[in-house]
């Protein structure tokens, strides 16, 4: 075909200024979608790695004869309780949410500064998320 086979409204471009798609997309958008998903791949693998790390980081926090232990993953694993305060609920209550929220903020901030070093070692720039 030529350019007068077609309508003047449609534009011809000959087959000679026309490249493959293959060799268009391959080097562009393949190329570089294979690298990204390669390295989506290491950080996933690298924060899978933080997060066992994590589980035998551990944080204790008391309060009044309450004391918490709490894995890096933010998981309870001990509650110790004074036998002195088993006969004051209210007391008991008190000392137990002051514990866990120690503990909690503790955890959380090494579970974000651990997952945020594995992001940023990965892909720069990326870590800020985890903030």
């Amino acid at each position: 075909m030529k350019a007068s086979d077609y309508p003047s409204h449609i534009k011809y471009f000959p087959e000679s200024l026309t490249l493959p798609a293959t060799s268009i997309f391959k080097g562009i958008m393949f190329g570089n979608m294979k690298d990204m998903m390669g390295k989506l791949k290491e950080a996933q693998r690298q924060v899978e790695e933080t997060k066992e790390r994590l589980e035998g980081v551990y944080v204790k926090e008391s309060s009044g004869g309450v004391t918490i232990t709490i894995s890096g993953n933010r998981q309870i694993k001990e509650i110790e309780i004074d036998d002195n305060l088993l006969q004051d609920k209210n007391e008991l209550t008190d000392h137990l949410v002051i514990a866990l929220n120690k503990a909690i903020e503790q955890a959380s901030a090494i579970n974000e500064k651990e997952m945020q070093q594995a992001a940023q070692g990965m892909m720069p720039g990326i870590g800020n998320l985890f903030k």
